[in-house]
């Protein structure tokens, strides 16, 4: 999946999702987008 080229216009950053090695992290952004196809996928739901 490509990166939105206007990400992150409208976000912000919420915090940190740590790997298990306590060194790196991911950032997580946020309000996140309601509408989008996982979002309504059922299946994606489920999991």
């Amino acid at each position: 999946m490509p990166i939105a080229e206007n990400f992150p216009e409208g976000l912000k950053p919420l915090g940190k999702i740590m790997h298990s090695d306590g060194e790196h992290y991911h950032i997580m952004w946020g309000p996140g987008r309601e509408g989008v196809e996982a979002a309504g996928n059922d299946e994606v739901k489920a999991a």
